[in-house]
């Protein structure tokens, strides 16, 4: 009939406190998972008894053993992962070795001989034709300390040189739109994943790099190739085809399903990955959870999807934009998150107008401000904007 009221008072001095309880109970009634008080810890809160964990652990035990138990040196048996490096006849790319600093050196030297173990590197002859730099790149912990290196190869000279490989990378939205209706979840890590991949030997040497006067050539495709995110999605559909309980994200693999049948689920996934030489780290893999961290999110049981608090730990010090670059670098945050924030797009509007303004900083004003410091608010509130996607198993 299109009758509406404003105006009615519906909360009181003195029952604020009743009327946000009411709404928790009401959330909880809707999904008795519902983590109304933040109280669950993603990737460290087993689902069930320790009693159904164990049960689950001894279930999938035998599969982690032979999974653990593929040789050294294996490289994954899916025709699609060989990766080509095509180029024009006569194309070159050398860029000697950057200095690394001297302390730096014993973190080098072990990283290449774990690869030689490996098998994901060999010695190899010197070419005059193709070299690229290493890189040691911090990483970095919680207070943003370095606490150790990555080391990759700059393969930037080499991306110029081959052409791309188009395959969708898949929508983050849909992975959490297939993983809602989900008790329980498995996260899996793929150990050296990328390098799991084997480089058709004829293109092994244009990715060659030297180290202490020898050269050394990736037999596994190495970090950075612009070609191999999208080779690894590919393949990961192609593998999983006829499991609709596994959602993969380049090398993420998330495992959702019930009581019943999760260590099943889990069981399969493992044996499958096993079976074309994949080979899982166990150690940072999240088993049988209600909560794990996901692509910047929290996904828990019941379907919900909360943004990762870990993102939002230095919020307060979010400095305001000052020129069009730091207003593309907010905007490009947001819009990651816009999916699970309501109305975020309408509060950002005002600052999303300067997102190609020359002057930002003297055209900046208090309705800019206010929409800044709604945003940053809005965010705080991680309960707030927890968000209840509906599915089945």
């Amino acid at each position: 009939m299109n009758i509406g009221l404003t105006g009615v008072a519906y909360k009181y001095p003195g029952n604020e406190d009743d009327y946000s309880n009411r709404l928790k109970e009401d959330a909880q009634f809707l999904n008795m998972n519902f983590d109304a008080n933040n109280e669950i810890e993603p990737n460290n809160s087993p689902y069930g008894t320790e009693d159904q964990q164990k049960q689950f652990m001894a279930y999938i035990q035998n599969a982690i053993d032979d999974n653990q138990n593929i040789p050294a040196g294996s490289f994954c048996t899916v025709p699609e992962s060989v990766v080509e490096l095509p180029m024009e006849k006569g194309a070159k790319s050398f860029k000697r070795q950057y200095p690394i600093a001297h302390r730096q050196m014993p973190e080098l030297e072990e990283q290449i001989n774990e690869w030689l173990k490996a098998g994901i590197i060999k010695e190899n002859r010197a070419n005059t034709s193709f070299n690229s730099p290493l890189l040691m790149v911090p990483k970095k912990d919680e207070n943003n300390e370095i606490t150790s290196h990555r080391v990759c190869l700059d393969v930037r000279g080499i991306n110029k040189l081959i052409p791309d490989v188009v395959y969708p990378v898949p929508k983050i939205r849909s992975i959490f739109d297939n993983l809602a209706g989900g008790e329980v979840f498995t996260k899996i890590d793929l150990k050296n994943a990328y390098n799991s991949f084997l480089v058709v030997p004829k293109d092994q040497h244009k990715l060659s790099f030297q180290f202490k006067n020898r050269t050394y050539t990736f037999q596994g495709c190495c970090f950075g190739l612009k070609t191999v995110t999208a080779i690894f999605c590919k393949v990961m559909k192609i593998l999983f085809a006829d499991m609709d309980f596994i959602e993969t994200y380049v090398d993420d693999c998330v495992i959702k399903g019930t009581a019943d049948n999760h260590a099943s689920n889990v069981k399969k996934v493992i044996e499958r990955l096993t079976s074309v030489n994949l080979k899982i780290n166990v150690k940072k893999c999240s088993w049988y959870q209600r909560s794990i961290y996901l692509l910047g999110f929290v996904v828990e049981s019941g379907g919900i999807i909360k943004v990762d608090p870990r993102r939002l730990t230095n919020i307060d010090s979010w400095p305001i934009p000052r020129n069009k670059k730091e207003v593309m670098r907010l905007m490009g945050i947001l819009s990651y998150m816009r999916d699970f924030i309501p109305l975020i797009s309408r509060v950002a509007a005002p600052i999303d107008r300067l997102r190609n303004d020359p002057d930002v900083e003297n055209n900046w004003t208090q309705e800019h401000t206010d929409a800044f410091i709604a945003l940053k608010e809005i965010l705080r509130l991680n309960e707030r904007f927890t968000v209840h996607l509906f599915g089945s198993l």
